[in-house]
């Protein structure tokens, strides 16, 4: 993934995978919340800036890299696709018969 979102350009391997490794205690994969505790430090290893604001730091990690990132799978993948239907305003007809049965469908559920 972060190769994927060009972090690597400016942090090394060796650095991404020590951050990893003491973030997810030497698991092969890494769950949600370990993926978030692990954002803010490499935000600040990838932070070319001096002072190294945490909060300053993260925000542009994620405008830089993983917005982006974002961006480049939903183009190149159907979850795009999928996203752009699903904030298309329905029919009126259909919103009229999913109301009309709703309860049925509650009760079936």
């Amino acid at each position: 993934m972060m190769a994927d979102a060009g972090v690597k350009e400016v942090i090394c391997n060796e650095d991404i995978d020590i951050i990893f490794c003491a973030e997810n205690k030497h698991k092969p994969n890494m769950e949600y919340e370990t993926f978030l505790n692990m954002l803010p430090k490499l935000a600040m290893e990838a932070s070319t800036d001096a002072k190294k604001n945490k909060k300053d730091s993260l925000d542009n990690f994620i405008r830089d890299y993983l917005f982006p990132l974002y961006d480049k799978i939903k183009d190149s993948s159907e979850f795009g696709v999928d996203d752009e239907k699903i904030r298309e305003p329905l029919d009126e007809n259909i919103i009229m018969v999913l109301f009309s049965v709703h309860n049925v469908l509650c009760k079936i559920y």
